[in-house]
């Protein structure tokens, strides 16, 4: 169980980092993948996690990037809490 929780840790930083870097460049339809992706591997456990992650998806689904740093940064934040929890 501990290689599959790492592996799904590996794989949500590795599109963190892609979310990140579409949010920087402005590619909207890469932030909405990037949030898809991370929601497939979200803990339901995690309600505030999924509501950010959808809601960052939405605006990337809908190309209004505006104001978009609110939740990722929240999202950040939800994240590195479970990382501590892992």
């Amino acid at each position: 169980l501990g290689d599959v929780v790492a592996t799904l840790l590996k794989e949500r930083r590795a599109v963190m980092s892609r979310l990140e870097q579409a949010v920087r460049t402005g590619d909207a339809a890469a932030v909405g993948h990037a949030a898809h992706a991370i929601k497939a591997t979200s803990a339901s456990s995690r309600p505030r996690e999924g509501e950010l992650v959808q809601r960052l998806e939405t605006l990337g689904r809908t190309a209004a990037l505006t104001g978009i740093s609110d939740p990722l940064a929240d999202l950040r934040q939800e994240l590195a809490v479970a990382l501590e929890e892992a």
